[in-house]
């Protein structure tokens, strides 16, 4: 988190809101297709202790990539949001972050062998930040086209 505050807003100001958080979303599909993987395929020894320290480097990146489009998204209501309604907003925002957050836990608790280890879940993880990154996509041709 303390990262994050300190990299988004550099990055806010230089890509743009939708940049930052598509530089977010790319930076955990790499992370989760690149550090998280190994996890899932190595076997005992040495192997598995060099995946795990690659686990740990993933999970630094991956919550600095979510705390950094947190913040982003943050910046936007502060932006773009009446200062009447702002509270309300975030109150708003607070509350599907976290249902959200708590739903993700929950689902990926119910699929995750014992073990821990699931291909399928870290490659169903990256195909949803990759459908993130088609949504802003989607939004920005909209709104260029409207």
């Amino acid at each position: 988190m303390l990262v994050a505050a300190v990299v988004a807003p550099l990055l806010i100001p230089r890509l743009g809101r939708s940049k930052t958080v598509v530089a977010g979303l790319l930076t955990a599909t790499v992370v989760q297709l690149t550090l998280v993987t190994p996890i899932a395929l190595a076997e005992a020894g040495t192997a598995a202790q060099r995946a795990h320290q690659l686990l740990l480097v993933g999970a630094f990146l991956l919550g600095l990539a979510g705390q950094t489009i947190k913040l982003t998204g943050d910046a936007t209501m502060q932006i773009d949001i009446d200062d009447a309604r702002r509270g309300q907003v975030f109150a708003l925002q607070d509350t599907v972050f976290n249902i959200a957050f708590i739903l993700a836990i929950a689902g990926a608790a119910l699929v995750i062998p014992d073990d821990g280890r699931s291909l399928p879940v870290i490659s169903v993880g990256a195909g949803i930040y990759c459908a993130g990154i088609a949504a802003i996509a989607l939004n920005t041709r909209r709104r260029r086209a409207g």
